[in-house]
């Protein structure tokens, strides 16, 4: 299987790869770590096809997949190709343009939430079991006992630092 993957650079065509043995998962509209020269960049999948007018020798396989689902639905990038078409313009340039910023360079589409909490008994009982040259985590449940035992942290993806 080859994947047609759209990078953004100034040239008017896709870059053929490699799919590699689980590929049936991956769609059109999902971004991909490619093999780019030297480097490695994400790509956004726009068709899968069977044949590639490349060498096989100079085919490359994927790097691996940025998200587990695509991260553009199919009307949205058939309409990205279409006004990369009618405008002339690359068409990963137009792809990467509709993207945010952090998404272009492979920061994951979802967004986390991490949560600690202390027990019952851990309120109780948690500060007098631990030892005294264990400073961090005393700081940590000393904090969390101030907030009422709930300590919630948004970790966002999207523009974190890489």
């Amino acid at each position: 299987m080859i994947l047609g993957v759209a990078i953004d650079a100034p040239l008017r065509r896709l870059f053929d790869y490699r799919a590699p043995a689980e590929a049936g998962a991956t769609q059109p509209g999902e971004r991909v770590w490619v093999p780019f020269g030297r480097r490695r960049v994400v790509g956004v999948v726009v068709e899968r096809r069977e044949t590639s007018d490349v060498p096989a020798t100079r085919l490359r396989s994927l790097a691996g997949r940025v998200d587990e689902a695509p991260t553009l639905d199919l009307a949205l990038l058939r309409l990205l190709i279409w006004a990369a078409d009618y405008y002339r313009h690359p068409v990963g340039e137009v792809i990467a343009s509709a993207l945010p910023a952090p998404l272009r360079t492979g920061a994951p589409l979802v967004a986390e939430e991490v949560r600690w909490r202390l027990t019952p008994s851990g309120r109780q009982s948690a500060l007098g079991q631990l030892s005294s040259r264990a400073s961090r985590l005393r700081g940590a449940v000393e904090h969390l006992l101030r907030r009422d035992g709930l300590w919630a942290q948004a970790i966002h993806h999207i523009g974190a630092d890489r």
